[in-house]
């Protein structure tokens, strides 16, 4: 009897313990520095996330993340942290291979850069690019780095979640997912 309970509990726990990692993301956008200001290295193990609006039980919809478990990676996953990958940098219509990187940088100038090398930052020796949203010169000191949900992108509705770069009202970088 006390071996079942133990079980059970370690079971309880072990559940507990994987829904409160995956309740860890934040729902507030990174945010890109000013256009007149320092280049912004985003910390590895950040997380961010949508308000869950497709009834998951999670409360939280995609997550997207940067360096999770030493990936090297900015990936985004459903709505919790065991969920199917929506998306990857580098992910092209062809390819599903994520490209792994040392730094994700948010520039001044608007663009956001996977960076790869030793003894790199974002303020210095910057190392090689290995990928980049390709947004440069549309920062406004609104741009921010978000998940949303059905997004309306040159002119097309992108259904699920989606890591966006929005500046202002404007949509700037949207991820395209597998089945786009």
């Amino acid at each position: 009897m006390k071996l079942r309970l133990f079980l059970f509990l370690c079971l309880a726990c072990t559940l507990l313990a994987g829904r409160a990692m995956a309740q860890g993301c934040s729902t507030s956008p990174l945010t890109f520095p000013p256009p007149s200001g320092s280049d912004r290295q985003v910390a590895a193990g950040t997380c961010i996330a949508n308000n869950d609006t497709d009834g998951s039980t999670t409360t939280q919809g995609g997550r997207l993340r940067w360096n999770n478990n030493n990936s090297h990676e900015l990936e985004l996953f459903d709505h919790d942290d065991n969920g199917q990958r929506l998306w990857c940098d580098g992910k092209s219509d062809s390819s599903t291979t994520c490209i792994p990187g040392n730094i994700l940088c948010l520039q001044a100038d608007g663009n956001m850069v996977i960076y790869s090398g030793s003894g790199i930052s974002c303020t210095g020796n910057q190392g090689t690019p290995v990928w980049a949203s390709n947004t440069v010169g549309v920062n406004d000191s609104q741009e921010a780095l978000r998940v949303e949900e059905d997004v309306s992108f040159k002119g097309l509705t992108r259904s699920g979640d989606r890591a966006v770069i929005r500046n202002g009202n404007a949509v700037h970088f949207c991820s395209l997912g597998y089945v786009d």
